[in-house]
């Protein structure tokens, strides 16, 4: 059996760094693949220094099963690698990552929600030394209002990166059923600022006025199978609710009663990541990502971090 890794090449007039896009490297996350589309389709390589390089799927297996993990070995791509030659179809489709990781000179890392799920914020692992205060540069750079500092996860692409000294940033970008919430806007922009920043177009970044440095974040999980009904929307993401809120609830299919309610853990909780359709819930399922606004801080434009 061959399986085909497709990767798209985009090469300026000028030579100039190389840029390397990366999406779905989970089955589940579909959102990133239209994302890099229309990116693609807005880059005017004649105006550009430098490659652009994308790999729109990079789980097609994954994909092709709508699942999380790869079908066959059942191992999440984004925790093997760096990957090995004769591995396991996740570890062979790393290690292929991993060598145009190596040939690059800085990479995004594409992430959504799935169809139940939308997020809109950069993941920012915590290195240490002139590599994370480049990767915190650049992650500032992406231009999204939200930045979540947090452990690098082992053995994904931006902890294999990290190895290499490839700055990665992980863009956690959209989800949800729909195109129509400018989710694409805003992963475009953060593109073209990172190309700004490396020098690949000449022109300077666009960001916000100020940022939000997350240090503490909630998975909130389901608790119990049954009928998810979302007490915040879409429109809320972003927003701080305070403490006790309701955010979901879980109704039993049998007798239709209510299960749990899933709250805002926190005296002031982000909305980072919610789950915004009535849709099945299975215990564990990801429902909300919570920031705690009580150990954030906010970065200004001019370099100033404050307290949020």
């Amino acid at each position: 059996m061959e399986l085909h890794l497709p990767v798209h090449i985009l090469r300026g007039a000028q030579n100039g760094p190389s840029l390397l896009l990366v999406s779905t490297s989970h089955g589940d996350e579909v959102f990133s693949i239209a994302l890099l589309k229309a990116i693609l389709e807005a880059v005017d390589a004649s105006a550009m220094k430098g490659t652009l390089i994308a790999v729109p799927v990079a789980n097609p297996l994954a994909l092709e099963a709508g699942t999380r993990n790869t079908p066959f070995d059942m191992l999440d791509l984004n925790r093997v690698f760096p990957g090995h030659p004769r591995g396991t179809l996740s570890q062979r489709l790393a290690c292929v990552l991993s060598d145009i990781v190596s040939q690059v000179d800085c990479v995004i890392d594409f992430h959504c929600g799935p169809l139940e799920l939308a997020t809109n914020h950069v993941l920012v692992p915590d290195f240490e030394g002139e590599y994370g205060r480049r990767v915190m540069h650049l992650s500032q750079v992406y231009g999204l209002e939200i930045l979540h500092l947090g452990s690098a996860y082992g053995g994904s692409l931006s902890s294999h990166a990290a190895t290499l000294g490839v700055p990665a940033i992980v863009a956690e970008v959209g989800g949800g059923p729909t195109l129509e919430d400018g989710f694409v806007d805003v992963a475009r922009r953060g593109v073209f600022n990172i190309m700004k920043d490396l020098g690949m177009i000449a022109a300077k970044p666009v960001v916000p006025a100020e940022q939000t440095l997350v240090k503490e974040m909630s998975m909130l999980r389901i608790g119990h199978g049954g009928l998810f009904y979302p007490a915040v929307r879409l429109s809320q993401l972003g927003q701080i609710v305070p403490l006790g809120t309701p955010l979901g609830r879980v109704i039993s299919t049998c007798s239709l009663k209510e299960l749990e309610t899933l709250r805002a853990p926190y005296e002031r909780t982000l909305l980072i990541l919610v789950r915004d359709a009535l849709s099945r819930g299975q215990p564990g399922d990801f429902a909300y990502f919570l920031g705690n606004m009580g150990s954030s801080e906010t970065i200004r434009r001019d370099g100033v971090v404050l307290p949020s």
